[in-house]
């Protein structure tokens, strides 16, 4: 999961790097997730649902504007939801 996790990392600074106006919620994710990262131990899966509803919320809101972002984002949560997130 760690290993994903850096994945969508690498993504979203993909996505950042492009500066495309996604507003400070793909900073958020990116935050969030760089803090499930840093802590050892099992990932919390909470956490993890809430970056999920995060990520839908932004492709909910930026579909329309950025089909290709929202296309990459689309796919990795996917992925997390069909591992039970």
């Amino acid at each position: 999961m760690r290993k994903k996790l850096w994945l969508l990392l690498g993504e979203i600074n993909l996505i950042r790097k492009l500066n495309i106006d996604l507003g400070n919620q793909i900073e958020q994710v990116q935050e969030n997730i760089e803090a499930i990262l840093a802590e050892p131990g099992p990932i919390d899966e909470n956490r993890l649902q809430h970056i999920v509803q995060k990520l839908k919320k932004i492709i909910e809101d930026f579909e329309g504007s950025h089909p290709g972002v929202t296309s990459k984002l689309g796919k990795i949560v996917d992925f997390l939801s069909r591992m039970g997130f």
